[in-house]
């Protein structure tokens, strides 16, 4: 879960820049690990880098909340702040209690 849940926080705290971008961000867990995640905003689909699996996800821009559904159930993850460049970096929750900092690596 924590997984998907990284995944899923990265897509909806960044809103992108442009129709078809494809976001890349790095969910670093407080004491825990970092996964990296490309939100592809034309299609909706979300691919954790490390598996390849990819899923769809919703984002609530006024909420500031993504949310994706894997094979290992919903995680929504919630973000402080919002922003498009690369470097961008910002604290999250997610679902599961877990927080950390989510960071714009690439912007595609």
């Amino acid at each position: 879960m924590k997984k998907i849940l990284g995944l899923t926080t990265a897509a909806m705290l960044f809103a992108a820049p442009a129709f078809g971008a494809v976001i890349t961000i790095e969910f670093a867990e407080e004491g825990g690990e970092t996964i990296s995640y490309a939100f592809d905003d034309s299609t909706m689909t979300v691919t954790n880098l490390s598996t390849d699996e990819s899923f769809p996800y919703t984002y609530d821009e006024a909420a500031k909340t993504v949310c994706g559904e894997a094979a290992a159930g919903k995680i929504c993850a919630t973000f402080e702040n919002t922003g498009e460049e690369v470097g961008f970096t910002t604290p999250y929750t997610n679902t599961e209690g877990a927080k950390g900092t989510a960071t714009i690596t690439a912007v595609e």
